[in-house]
C-alpha cells in the first residue's frame, strides 16, 4: 500500500479512504513510518508536504511553501459538581504559499486531508488568480522578508512534546474529575472547573531549504467553588507542559480555602491602596501586557517624534529587581522558534535589571531596521524574588489582596492602561495582618506602571488562565478558547504601591 495513502486512511474517515488511493499514488512519495500517534510526526509532515507541493507543481501557480498544523484537544468541563461536557477535538490545517504573476501572494487555506478535495480547491483558484494582473497589484519588492524560502536555516532546538501529557490526552483518567468534584462537594461547595489536553504539530516547509518544525504538549485545571448562597467564591489553577507536574489535590483545596476565606465580605472605599498581587492577578495583567513589548506598539515603543521612530531602548523602564525574558528552548517554558511562515527566531532578554534591552519586531520591521527579527514573548518570564505572599501581608500596613483578576481591557495602549476588576478572592489588609473579605472592585492600572512601583517580589510560577482566558481572547496568543492553554506566562506575586481600584464591583 502507498505510504501517503496508508497515512490518510489512518487519519481521515473511510468515506474518504476509496477516493485517495489514485490521487496518492499520484504524488509520488514512498517513504513514511506507520503512525505511531494521533498526532503529526515530523516525518509524517513532512511527507505530508511534500506529496501536496508534487500535486500543486503540475498546475498553473507553482507553491513556494507549505504549512502544516494539527492540534488534538481534550476538554473537560465540570458545572454544578457534574461533569457535563467533555469534548474532544481534531482539527488539521494546511495553508500553500504561492505566488502569481510578478510577486501577487496567494495563500489557499484548508481544513481537511482529503486529496482529491485539495486537488479541486487548488485547480479553482489557479482559474481565478491567474493573470492578467492590474500594475497596482505587483509587488515591487522581491525579496519579502516574511516569505523565506531558500535555505538551511538554524533553529533553536526546542523539545516542548511531553509524553505523560499526551498519554492523559489520548487514554484520558476521570480520576482527576472525580477528584475535583468529590473534595469540593465534602466542603460543602458547589464545583465547576475546567480540565484540557492538548498536543500540536506545525511544520513550515519549502524543498529548497526551510523546514521550521515544532510540537508540544500543554495542559491545564482550573476550579472554582462557589458556597450555597452565590455570594463568595474561591479560584485556583495550574498549567503545565508536562502532566506529571500537575497536583489536582492541591488545586481543588486552594479553591476551597479561598472561598471559606472570601465569605461576609465588607466595604471598603475604592482609591488607591498598597496592592499584594497574586501569580493569577499578576498573570491575568500581562496577558494583556505581552503584546505591547513590540516596535511601534505600548509604552516602550512609540511614534511621536525623531521622524516619527522613538523607543526607550536603553533606558530604565521598571524596577531593577525585575528582568524579562523569552527562552523557546526551555522544555517547561518555551515556545516555537519562529514566525509564521518559518523564520527563525531565537531567545530574547527584554528587561534586564530594570533596563530595556529589546523589543519584538516582524521580518519586515527588522529588514527596514537593520536588526535581526524577534517574535512577540508569547512565552513570558519575569524574575522575582524570595518574599512570600504571607511576608508581603506581614510588611503592609494598609493595602488590598488581590487573589485574582478577570476582564482586562485596554483604554490607552501608549500607556498600556487596562480596566477590569478583582474577583475569586480580594481581602483588606491592615497592621500585617488579613482583616476581612472586602467587595470586589473595578480597577484602572497599566501593567507597565505598576512595575515601577514594585514593593516585594515573591517565587514566579507558571499561571492558569481557565474562564478568564475567553475574555482575554486574541490578546493572550491570538488563539480561541478551543486551542488550549496559552504559551507559558511566568510571573511572581508583587507587592506594589499605589494600586488604583477606581470603582467597586458586583462579581464574585
Amino acid at each position: 500500500m502507498n505510504s501517503v495513502t496508508d497515512f490518510l486512511r489512518r487519519r481521515a474517515n473511510a468515506a474518504n479512504a476509496a477516493s485517495l488511493a489514485g490521487v496518492a499514488n499520484h504524488a509520488g512519495v514512498t517513504s513514511m513510518p506507520d503512525v505511531a500517534r494521533r498526532v503529526l510526526t515530523r516525518d509524517e509532515a513532512v511527507s505530508f508536504a511534500t506529496a501536496l507541493l508534487n500535486l500543486q507543481s503540475r498546475g498553473k501557480i507553482p507553491s513556494e511553501g507549505i504549512t502544516l498544523q494539527h492540534q488534538v484537544l481534550r476538554t473537560v468541563r465540570i458545572t454544578n459538581n457534574t461533569r457535563v461536557v467533555s469534548a474532544e477535538s481534531d482539527r488539521f490545517h494546511v495553508t500553500f504559499d504561492t505566488a502569481v504573476g510578478s510577486n501577487i501572494r496567494v495563500e489557499i487555506d484548508a481544513s481537511i486531508r482529503d486529496f482529491a478535495m485539495l486537488r479541486t480547491l487548488i485547480r479553482q483558484v489557479e482559474a481565478h488568480a491567474a493573470p492578467p494582473l492590474r500594475p497596482e497589484d505587483i509587488d515591487e519588492d522581491p525579496d519579502d522578508p516574511w516569505h523565506v524560502s531558500e535555505g538551511p536555516h538554524m533553529y533553536l532546538p526546542v523539545s516542548l512534546w511531553h509524553p505523560a501529557t499526551y498519554d492523559a490526552l489520548v487514554a484520558p483518567s476521570q480520576q482527576v474529575t472525580a477528584t475535583l468534584v468529590e473534595r469540593m462537594g465534602r466542603s460543602g461547595l458547589t464545583c465547576a472547573g475546567t480540565i484540557t489536553l492538548v498536543a500540536r504539530a506545525e511544520l513550515h516547509f519549502h524543498p529548497a531549504g526551510k523546514l521550521a518544525w515544532g510540537e508540544d504538549t500543554d495542559s491545564e485545571v482550573t476550579v472554582t467553588g462557589h458556597t450555597s448562597d452565590g455570594k463568595a467564591s474561591g479560584w485556583s489553577g495550574q498549567a503545565a507542559r508536562n502532566w506529571s507536574l500537575m497536583h489536582p489535590e492541591h488545586i481543588v483545596d486552594d479553591a476551597i480555602d479561598m472561598a471559606r476565606r472570601n465569605q461576609n465580605r465588607v466595604r471598603v472605599e475604592p482609591g488607591r491602596y498598597t496592592a499584594i498581587l497574586g501569580p493569577a492577578a499578576v498573570g491575568g495583567l500581562f496577558g494583556r501586557a505581552y503584546s505591547q513589548i513590540y516596535y511601534g506598539s505600548g509604552p516602550w515603543s512609540y511614534h511621536p517624534a525623531r521622524n516619527g521612530k522613538y523607543t526607550k531602548l536603553g533606558e530604565r523602564v521598571c524596577d531593577p529587581r525585575l528582568t524579562m525574558w523569552s527562552d523557546p528552548t526551555d522544555p517547561n517554558y518555551g515556545d516555537y522558534p519562529f514566525f509564521w511562515g518559518g523564520v527563525p527566531s531565537g531567545k530574547a532578554t527584554w528587561v534586564d535589571k530594570g533596563v530595556l534591552t529589546a523589543l519584538a519586531c516582524d521580518p519586515g520591521q527588522a529588514k527596514d531596521i537593520g536588526v535581526t527579527p524577534i517574535k512577540t514573548p508569547r512565552a513570558l518570564r519575569i524574575s522575582g524574588g524570595d518574599a512570600s505572599i504571607t511576608d508581603m501581608i506581614a510588611n503592609c500596613e494598609r493595602g488590598i489582596y488581590v487573589h485574582r483578576i478577570t476582564g482586562p481591557q485596554p483604554v490607552d495602549w501608549k500607556s498600556g492602561m487596562l480596566l477590569g476588576h478583582t474577583r475569586d478572592g480580594c481581602f483588606l489588609v491592615k497592621n500585617g495582618k488579613i482583616v476581612s473579605p472586602v467587595i470586589n472592585f473595578r480597577f484602572c492600572e497599566s501593567p507597565f506602571l505598576m512595575i515601577t512601583k514594585v514593593l516585594a517580589l515573591g517565587v514566579p510560577e507558571r499561571v492558569a488562565f481557565g474562564s478568564a482566558f475567553q475574555r482575554l481572547g486574541n490578546a493572550l496568543l491570538d488563539r480561541s478558547e478551543e486551542m488550549g492553554p496559552p504559551p507559558p506566562m511566568v510571573v511572581p506575586p508583587m507587592m506594589v504601591q499605589d494600586f488604583n481600584f477606581s470603582a467597586l464591583s458586583d462579581a464574585v
